[in-house]
């Protein structure tokens, strides 16, 4: 019997102490769902390592308005504007305002 999240696809990104990881998981109840973690790494008073994690889950009732609100979040004229800006290498793919 499987007591765990098994995960489908995963992704991570970051840099320096700050990464974060999009994976497609399925539940031990067999539903979808999509969890989005934040680990950083921490210098503790005791001078150890620690990694702090905040994560959010995702069920596949809500998948597609997650997906749509990101979608019209990322087409809107300021997050166009904060691209263009800040990672010129995305410009070929900002939509056109017209």
């Amino acid at each position: 019997m499987q007591f765990f999240d098994k995960i489908l696809e995963s992704e991570t990104f970051g840099e320096g102490d700050r990464h974060y990881f999009v994976d497609l998981c399925m539940a031990v109840n067999h539903k979808l769902f999509l969890r989005l973690t934040r680990s950083d790494r921490i210098i503790g008073d005791d001078g150890e390592v620690h990694y702090r994690r905040q994560t959010v889950r995702v069920f596949d009732e809500q998948l597609g308005m997650l997906i749509e609100s990101m979608s019209n979040v990322f087409a809107g004229e300021r997050m166009s504007l904060i691209v263009f800006i800040k990672y010129p290498r995305f410009n070929d793919k900002l939509p056109v305002a017209g």
